[in-house]
């Protein structure tokens, strides 16, 4: 198992279970009680979605970092399922069944770009610090010292 996969399983929910929300999201559009557009509901769900499409584009994320890359493309995969529903001009509208489903799926994604804004500082820090103690390790040793 490669760290990459090893990270994934870690921190999504498991393929059959986002497989199985999906599922579920499509097998309660036929309810018949549809949310309101300008419900407190849908308004959270729809300001969720923006801000989490916005954050994603946001990330800046060097090539040599994959696996936060491979995560950042999942999260942008899984966003433009969400448009379809949260979208400011959306296709499919969204019933009372689908608003929890949704609202799990926004908290997934709102997790992985946490752990992808960590991972991040995180690297940046460790690229600080290596980069301090080559210049002290270069002063050591370049310096004459009593």
């Amino acid at each position: 198992m490669t760290n990459s996969t090893r990270l994934l399983r870690w921190l999504t929910p498991p393929v059959r279970q986002e497989r199985d929300d999906w599922t579920l999201l499509r097998s309660c559009a036929d309810d018949a009680e549809q949310l309101a557009t300008d419900s407190d509901a849908f308004r959270r769900l729809r300001i969720s979605y923006r801000e989490l499409n916005q954050q994603n584009q946001e990330l800046k994320i060097a090539p040599q970092h994959k696996v936060l890359t491979q995560l950042q493309a999942r999260v942008q995969v899984i966003l433009l399922r969400c448009q379809l529903y949260l979208d400011a001009h959306p296709t499919h509208s969204v019933s009372q069944a689908q608003e929890p489903i949704l609202t799990r799926i926004l908290d997934y994604l709102c997790e992985e770009q946490r752990y992808i804004r960590q991972q991040l500082l995180l690297t940046q820090t460790t690229e600080h610090y290596v980069k301090q103690l080559k210049l002290a390790t270069q002063d050591v040793w370049t310096k004459t010292y009593c």
